[in-house]
């Protein structure tokens, strides 16, 4: 049975993806699992709406020869789900519960190192304490970036504001 469209991914979802984004079905472009996280939250955060059919390609790579090779229409649906359902996840965080937001990360901690390693370009350490900073930063970023977006519709007469952006649908 397929969850609704609002129902946050669990943990296994989450890595039932991931495996997707690094399986053999799609191309070495495609995003991992933490740079769509944040594509997607920079597409909810985004002064305008984007729809899907234009930023879904962008998850695959930069050519049509990037789009992943699905093992059946069932499997493309579930992938596009989950991509979905992890959008919308983002959404109702940063709706209800913005203090929760918590951007993926990929990192790694080694035996006897007590920092934390986060992938971003290059390899950098992290404290706990600085990754919380880091954290910090993008909540802060976000609720600037949500001003604007309330400031740019009240300008332009629309009566949108945050705590009444739709869900992705």
């Amino acid at each position: 049975m397929t969850a609704k469209l609002t129902t946050p991914l669990s943990d296994e979802e989450l890595e039932e993806l991931d495996q997707f984004l690094l399986s053999e079905a799609v191309s070495d472009e495609a995003m991992l699992l933490d740079t769509l996280d944040g594509y997607l939250t920079a597409i909810v955060i985004g002064p305008a709406t984007i729809l899907p059919s234009q930023w879904l390609p962008g998850i695959w790579g930069e050519s049509e020869d990037d789009a992943p090779e699905y093992e059946s229409m069932e499997q493309a649906q579930r992938i596009l789900e989950l991509v979905m359902r992890h959008m919308n996840g983002i959404i109702w965080t940063l709706q209800y519960d913005a203090d929760a937001f918590d951007p993926l990360l990929d990192s790694m901690v080694y035996p006897g190192d007590q920092r934390e390693y986060v992938e971003g370009g290059k390899k950098r350490s992290l404290s706990l304490r600085q990754r919380q900073e880091v954290q910090e930063m993008l909540r802060d970023g976000i609720d600037a970036a949500l001003v604007g977006v309330e400031s740019n519709n009240k300008a332009c007469g629309v009566g949108l504001s945050w705590p009444h952006l739709p869900l992705q649908r």
